[in-house]
């Protein structure tokens, strides 16, 4: 089955790693956590490497709806509930920031980046979308109940996130792997201590970050 985001981009490749390594930083993974991680770790200078079991953006990253939003079903109600509004709040800032973070990247990259409002809601619940935009408020940010949306489908209600956002994820991906210390079909089995097992290999790291969608440890 082809993906959405396959058709709109022509994805780099990389050669299969041989033969044993010694690095700095070992990433595993080539998703959106990997790339990203390792442009950073690019930007500080670190000498890294970067090991994909398949090919980069052929996972999970690849076939997200490449939505960046703070809203996550009604989970401020949840939160509040169980730990508590400071709790809550810094659950809003986190992904807040992370929002603003791909904003600051659309300044340096292109990737189809673009602010979107975001919706939850519901075919039938009114009750507990009035809630969670009500708690919303309450922890300073302009959630805000609708029945009016922009969804192509009937809904009883949403609740809004203004100026969220969408993006390329491919895209992203394709434009973060220019230069990048990566290995594709280069699937780590095990890891122990500083070092990853191969097929071919073993790399040495001081530092091993595992980004996978289902961690091999």
């Amino acid at each position: 089955m082809t993906r959405h985001w396959n058709e709109t981009v022509r994805m780099p490749e990389f050669e299969k790693l041989k033969g044993d390594r010694e690095t700095d930083v070992l990433r595993i993974g080539g998703g959106l956590a990997g790339m990203l991680c390792a442009h950073m770790l690019k930007e500080r200078g670190a000498e890294y490497i970067l090991a994909e079991a398949n090919v980069i953006g052929g996972g999970t990253s690849g076939g997200t709806t490449a939505v960046l939003t703070a809203q996550h079903g009604n989970i401020y109600t949840k939160i509040t509930k169980k730990y508590g509004k400071d709790a809550a709040k810094c659950y809003r800032e986190a992904n807040l920031q992370a929002v603003e973070k791909y904003r600051e990247l659309a300044g340096k990259f292109d990737f189809d980046f673009c602010d979107r409002d975001s919706y939850i809601y519901s075919p039938v619940d009114r009750r507990a979308l009035k809630l969670e935009a009500a708690v919303v408020r309450e922890l300073g940010f302009p959630a805000e109940y609708t029945e009016s949306t922009e969804l192509p489908m009937k809904t009883a209600g949403a609740v809004r996130f203004p100026k969220m956002a969408q993006f390329n994820p491919l895209k992203l991906i394709a434009t973060l792997a220019e230069d990048a210390a990566i290995y594709e079909h280069t699937r780590i089995t095990r890891v122990e201590d500083n070092k990853a097992y191969f097929e071919d290999g073993v790399i040495k790291a001081g530092k091993i970050i595992v980004a996978t969608h289902f961690p091999i440890i």
